[in-house]
């Protein structure tokens, strides 16, 4: 099944681009034109990713934002901001408020697509260092099951020896 992403911007444009490189790889796209309408979709469609515009009506992209960081239900949802405001208070404000990247326009569908599959990457954790210690449970059990003996022949009574 193909992870949903939802793409919210209020230039048609953007979002023709944006379905054309997802749907192109694989990724189901829903889109939202403004930012009432993303957190709704958020809150109905539960997409695995959302690419959020700034600068939209109804509300703006720091707002839909907020809403989805602040919803149990949809605060795990990797939001990624696509936007033309360029100054570093933007870029702190979007991550401050929980944005998992900012991203600039115009867009780079290179960059989109790497940001994309890193945060839908399943996650797995690393694999150990070369040299380091394993453990199966198997071996765990075993381990365990010689304590209970030793300790168990450790506490035995003992018969004193025959005078």
């Amino acid at each position: 099944m193909p992870h949903k992403v939802l793409a919210v911007d209020d230039n048609i444009d953007t979002i023709l681009i944006l379905s054309a490189v997802l749907e192109r790889e694989g990724y189901e796209v829903i889109t939202a034109k403004d930012g009432l309408e993303a957190v709704e979709k958020v809150e109905r469609d539960l997409p695995a990713l959302v690419l959020l515009d700034l600068m939209m009506p109804k509300m703006n992209g720091f707002e839909v934002c907020r809403a989805i960081r602040g919803n149990p239900k949809t605060s795990h949802i990797p939001i990624l901001m696509l936007t033309a405001k360029t100054d570093p208070f933007s870029r702190e404000q979007g991550l401050a408020l929980g944005a998992n990247e900012y991203l600039t326009k115009p867009l780079n569908p290179k960059e989109i697509l790497t940001k994309v599959r890193e945060h839908l990457l399943p996650t797995e954790p690393p694999p150990p260092p070369p040299g380091a210690l394993t453990v199966s449970l198997t071996g765990v059990i075993a381990l365990i099951g010689e304590l209970i003996r030793t300790w168990a022949a450790f506490l035995a009574p003992r018969s004193s020896p025959a005078k």
